[in-house]
């Protein structure tokens, strides 16, 4: 029998439900919860949907949970697939090795300075910082409204899929000859620097733990040490906590749904990062 758990705190019991209904031949297994493993499959993926909403899990995820919806009418053959393509998909998702690396200060909101705070955001060629890599970031200071972005040579081939995505290609880098992270992260560090008010700067994201490790990921590539001054503050967490018990909560906490519900004016450009700095400041700040 499937094992049924509505919350989604460890791939561990999806990958356990799907290691079952392989066992016996993909045959939609019922369980006790849920009535199918097909239900179980949906509730699973649904609930990721506001676990971790950085664009890209969430195009991926949008796509696995179209198909699953088809589950009871696929052939075995289909169902295998699917299922594959779930379990790559978790493992992408969760990455143990970034989360032992992940040793990042966390701001809690006693940590934080009304007055010194920097949103920022990032965008990657894809989902994993141990594989992918930074192509644009963008910083804004609160305070002074000082704000500091860049595009970035990744020194690898841009997906079609992250190019759908952020509108950023290979060849667009090359044409206003993009710099490596290697070559501007003392500039970054400058930035904060410069535009800090006390001894610590808070650095807000949506979902800050994908934007925050990828960032530690390139520190770590050039042999730069990662500011221990710098505490992360998660305003996707935050909104979930806040609006949570609200009975008109919008349908998902990402980004552009809060902005949306909120009758806030859309952004210039959606998918890349001072753009959504932008919307992320006018949403939280």
């Amino acid at each position: 029998q499937v094992q049924q758990h509505a919350r989604f705190d460890d791939p561990a019991r999806l990958l356990q439900a799907i290691t079952v209904e392989q066992k016996w031949n993909f045959q939609n297994l019922k369980g006790k919860q849920y009535e199918t493993f097909h239900a179980f499959l949906l509730a699973q993926l649904n609930a990721f949907s506001d676990y971790e909403e950085h664009v890209m899990h969430r195009d991926l995820l949008r796509a696995l949970q179209q198909k699953a919806s088809r589950y009871p009418h696929m052939h075995v053959k289909e169902r295998k697939q699917l299922l594959a393509e779930v379990r790559h998909f978790l493992s992408i998702a969760f990455d143990p090795e970034a989360k032992k690396r992940m040793m990042i200060p966390r701001a809690t909101l006693e940590d934080i300075e009304p007055f010194n705070l920097f949103f920022f955001d990032i965008e990657t060629t894809g989902l994993s910082a141990k594989r992918d890599r930074i192509i644009e970031v963008a910083i804004t200071a609160l305070h002074s409204k000082a704000k500091w972005s860049c595009l970035i040579d990744p020194e690898c081939v841009i997906s079609k899929q992250a190019s759908e995505i952020t509108g950023l290609t290979n060849e667009m880098l090359n044409e206003v000859n993009a710099p490596t992270f290697g070559s501007i992260v003392q500039e970054l560090l400058s930035f904060v620097q410069e535009e800090s008010l006390t001894s610590h700067a808070t650095l807000i994201a949506h979902n800050v733990r994908f934007d925050s490790r990828f960032l530690q990921a390139e520190f770590d590539r050039v042999g730069m040490q990662f500011p221990d001054n710098w505490y992360f503050f998660d305003s996707l967490h935050f909104a979930r906590k806040i609006l949570e018990k609200d009975s008109s909560k919008p349908t998902s906490f990402s980004l552009q749904n809060l902005n949306s519900h909120f009758n806030l004016p859309g952004p210039d450009q959606e998918h890349r990062a001072l753009s959504d700095v932008n919307v992320l400041i006018q949403v939280f700040g």
